[in-house]
C-alpha cells in the first residue's frame, strides 16, 4: 500500500486526502464530499490547521476529504463548476462521526454549493443520504462469479503477540508480532484500529479495522449484501490507496461465520508497476462481519508480494476473528 506521509488515499478519479491534526479536547470526525455531474469542480475548504482556505481548481469528483476537529472548529467547504468542466448539479455534504449534518446543492454556472457549521452545533439531518462514491469508480477489475475458498497460504509468517480488540468495530483478533508494529487504537485515516510496518520507503503492509463506512453502504442490501459490500470496499481501497492504471483479480469470495455472525471474505490481487518501487503487486484481504450493529464492520489486510512470506498471517487473523460486544 502506498504511504506518502499521513495521506491514505490518493489515487483519482476520488480526489480523498486524510488530515490527521492536533486537536485539543475530544477530537472528532470529520468527513468533507463534494460529489454531482460535472466532472470537476472548483473547491475551497477550510481545515482546524490553517486560518487560510485552500482552494483546488479543477479537482476531480466525486472529493473526500477526512479529518480530525474538536467540536468548536468551524467548518466549511464550498464547490462551484469549474470553468473547464461541464456546469452540471453539484452537492456537498459534511459528516461528523459518519452521520451526515450538512447538505448543499447547487447548478449552473455560477451556482455553488456550500456546507458550513462547526461539529458541535451541527446536528445528525433526519433521512439525509451519504452520496455514494464508489457508484461513480469503475477499477478494472476481474471479478469471480461463484464463491472460492480463502487458500491457506505457505509459510510461517509472523509470531502471535497476543489478543486485541477493536471496541468501536466490535472486533478481535490476534496481534500479530514482529515486523509488525504494535496494534492502536489511535486513529489512522477511517481506521479504529491498525497495525503497520514499512516494505519500502513508500510502500507498506497494513491491517486495519473499522465499522464499514457510509459512502459504501449504498451496496449492503439484498441477500447478498455482505458479499456485495465487501466488493465495494475492495474497490474503494483499490481506487484510494493505489495509482492509476492498477489491476485487479478477485481470486478468493467465499462466505463464513464469525462468533455465530454472518461474514464475508473477499480476497484481490492488486497489480501495478511504479518506477523505484520493488514490489508489483498487494495481497488484498478484505473481511465484512454483520456483527448486529445498524453497520457491519470490516477487516482490511494488505501485503506486497516484496514480503509474502507474511501472506499466512491473513489465515492466522482470519481465525482468530470473534464478535465482542
Amino acid at each position: 500500500m502506498m504511504v506518502v506521509g499521513a495521506c491514505l488515499a490518493l489515487a483519482q478519479p476520488i480526489a480523498a486526502i486524510v488530515w490527521l491534526s492536533n486537536t485539543i479536547g475530544e477530537p472528532k470526525k470529520i468527513t468533507y464530499l463534494v460529489t454531482g455531474e460535472s466532472s470537476d469542480a472548483l473547491l475551497t475548504y477550510y481545515t482546524p490547521e490553517s486560518i487560510e482556505r485552500d482552494t483546488v481548481a479543477g479537482t476531480k469528483l466525486p472529493f473526500r476529504f477526512d479529518f480530525q476537529a474538536d467540536g468548536d472548529e468551524q467548518l466549511r467547504i464550498e464547490a462551484r463548476n469549474d470553468e473547464e468542466g461541464a456546469a452540471g448539479a453539484l452537492t456537498c455534504t459534511v459528516l461528523v462521526e459518519g452521520k451526515v449534518v450538512e447538505q448543499d446543492r447547487a447548478s449552473g454556472a455560477t451556482g455553488e454549493a456550500t456546507c458550513t457549521g462547526t461539529a458541535k452545533r451541527l446536528k445528525p439531518i433526519a433521512g439525509a443520504k451519504v452520496p455514494p462514491l464508489t457508484g461513480a469508480v469503475s477499477p478494472e477489475v476481474q471479478r469471480l462469479e461463484r464463491e472460492v475458498k480463502l487458500p491457506r497460504y505457505p509459510g510461517r509468517g509472523s509470531q502471535i503477540f497476543g489478543r486485541v480488540t477493536d471496541s468501536e468495530a466490535r472486533l478481535s483478533f490476534a496481534e500479530l508480532g514482529r515486523p509488525w508494529e504494535p496494534f492502536s487504537t489511535e486513529p489512522y485515516g477511517s481506521y479504529s484500529g491498525h497495525q503497520k510496518f514499512d516494505t519500502e520507503s513508500e510502500w507498506q503492509a497494513m491491517l486495519g479495522s473499522q465499522v464499514v463506512d457510509e459512502g459504501v453502504m449504498g451496496a449492503y442490501s439484498g441477500p447478498n449484501r455482505l458479499r456485495d459490500v465487501a466488493a465495494a470496499v475492495q474497490d474503494a481501497r483499490q481506487v484510494d490507496n493505489f495509482r492509476d492504471g492498477t489491476t485487479g483479480r478477485d481470486v478468493a469470495s467465499q462466505s463464513f461465520e464469525v462468533s455465530g455472525r454472518p461474514a464475508w471474505v473477499l480476497v484481490r490481487e492488486l497489480h501495478f508497476r511504479e518506477q523505484g518501487l520493488r514490489a508489483t503487486m498487494d495481497l488484498s484481504v478484505v473481511v465484512v462481519v454483520d456483527t448486529g450493529q445498524e453497520r457491519p464492520s470490516s477487516l482490511w489486510i494488505d501485503i506486497p508480494n516484496t514480503h509474502e512470506q507474511y501472506y499466512s498471517d491473513v489465515n492466522k487473523v482470519i481465525g482468530s476473528l470473534q464478535v465482542v460486544s
